[in-house]
């Protein structure tokens, strides 16, 4: 320490001050010329006591050279007491020994005794508390732009919105220099880039990344996604599992990066991968921030695969009900399905046109509704068969709405539909069967008259060998 003429009660008190305050005490003349130099300084600035002495305050702090010095005193906040002595805060840059630069607040009093002026300055390396407050406001940008990108994951409308989106804000609301999404290609093993954002996206051109245990598949993107946790690389430069991608992070301004596993419904399918141009730029804060998002980016890519599977599942149902509808459509005759309490269900337009009925009318009916009165007892012993056997079939008269009567066939057969036990028919008119199988009766009995009333022998045999018809004169003389 360089030593001053204190008075002599003062000189232990400040002594001992001035020796073990952290803060560079540096006492100088009206000349700016430095008289007194305290341990803290010598450490600060580099100078011995030796060296320290005589040296102009403005070698320590060129901004407080003797001409500029009052005025700076004369600006900015500044407090005078009675004895006339006056103080100010003042940030500035000092200048090391060694020439190296850094930041430190100064505390400049001027006190005026018996006509001589003289300077105390206070000295504070700001060295640490403007990093921390640097870091501090990153760390805020990026916690805004988080929850900004969870406000912009709300308005996507599709998995590749939500990756271009994370790029973009990690580029633009913080001080990351390079963001990119590496898709896995199962077919290939491959993290291929589905977005990306940043100056440095020549990086990658021809980027070749793989998920396996290669040498390309080691570096932070192949570890992340193989080994499904976060990997930091504080120093592109000198990390061996970087190495096939060394020359590219040199050429484009990268020294850091990391990579995050994203997954969708469990499974990581990608990676986050983030890149610095500044050594071990990714600590504790910037890991665990990067991580959320990674997992908020999972969260929404688990929305739109459920949406598009559910998409997916009712395009399948969809075509599956246009198919059933062909089929049904496409049935010859009346196709109906109807629960065990007779709500219809089902049917095809054919029944309502030979019905008479509408489809609002039909879907309020019940099924004994169709037929006469003196058939219903017997249509409901049958289908009551087909719930409790599992099918039957009847011939049964189907009543029109205007009152018409026609004759159909039912069968009918007991399925599982949505979950309940329901009666699936179909009906095929038959009029014409009839109208067919009265007219053979009225033949045959038209021809066994005919054949009946003749005198010569007519006889009808089977394959069989067994007789089928005999007329009266073929009976009479068999028994012959």
């Amino acid at each position: 320490m360089i030593h001053v003429d204190l008075p002599p009660p003062a000189a232990p008190a400040l002594g001992q001050v001035l020796a073990n305050s952290r803060d560079a005490i540096i006492f100088a003349d009206e000349g700016l010329r430095v008289k007194l130099f305290n341990p803290a300084a010598e450490l600060m600035f580099g100078y011995g006591s030796d060296k320290a002495a005589g040296l102009g305050v403005s070698d320590l702090l060129p901004c407080l050279s003797a001409d500029r010095l009052p005025v700076l005193l004369q600006t900015g906040d500044m407090a005078t007491d009675a004895a006339g002595t006056a103080s100010h805060l003042v940030d500035l840059t000092a200048v090391r020994a060694d020439k190296s630069r850094i930041p430190v607040r100064a505390n400049i009093t001027r006190a005026t005794e018996n006509g001589a002026t003289s300077y105390i300055l206070s000295v504070r390396d700001m060295t640490e508390t403007l990093a921390a407050s640097s870091r501090l406001e990153r760390l805020g940008r990026l916690y805004v732009m988080r929850t900004r990108l969870r406000q912009i994951f709300r308005q996507t409308s599709g998995r590749q919105d939500v990756l271009a989106a994370a790029c973009h804000a990690l580029v633009t609301h913080s001080d990351f220099r390079m963001c990119w999404i590496g898709w896995h290609m199962p077919e290939t093993g491959a993290l291929v880039v589905v977005a990306e954002a940043g100056v440095e996206q020549r990086y990658l051109v021809g980027l070749d990344v793989s998920v396996d245990d290669v040498p390309n598949g080691r570096g932070p993107s192949g570890t992340a996604f193989r080994e499904e946790r976060p990997v930091i690389v504080p120093d592109l430069q000198h990390d061996p599992n970087s190495l096939p991608w060394r020359a590219k992070a040199q050429a484009a301004g990268l020294h850091s990066s990391s990579a995050f596993p994203i997954r969708m419904q469990g499974k990581v399918c990608g990676t986050l991968n983030v890149y610095s141009d500044t050594v071990a730029a990714f600590q504790t804060e910037e890991v665990a921030l990067l991580t959320e998002v990674a997992a908020d980016m999972s969260a929404e890519l688990d929305v739109f695969a459920e949406a598009e599977r559910r998409d997916n599942a009712e395009a399948i149902a969809r075509r599956e009900r246009q198919f059933s509808d062909a089929l049904v459509q496409s049935v010859q005759g009346l196709y109906f399905l109807f629960t065990e309490h007779g709500k219809f269900l089902r049917w095809n337009h054919a029944f309502e046109v030979v019905s008479g009925y509408s489809a609002d009318e039909i879907a309020g009916m019940q099924p004994e509704d169709f037929f006469p009165i003196e058939e219903r007892d017997r249509l409901r012993s049958n289908v009551a068969a087909v719930f409790e056997g599992g099918q039957a079939a009847m011939d049964a008269t189907l009543l029109h709405k205007n009152g018409t009567r026609i004759a159909h066939f039912f069968t009918g057969q007991r399925v599982m539909f949505q979950g309940m036990h329901c009666l699936i028919g179909v009906g095929n008119d038959i009029t014409d069967l009839r109208l067919a199988q009265s007219a053979l009766i009225e033949s045959e009995a038209r021809q066994r008259t005919t054949l009946d009333g003749i005198q010569e022998s007519c006889q009808l045999i089977g394959f069989d060998g067994q007789y089928k018809y005999l007329n009266d004169a073929a009976s009479v003389l068999n028994r012959r």
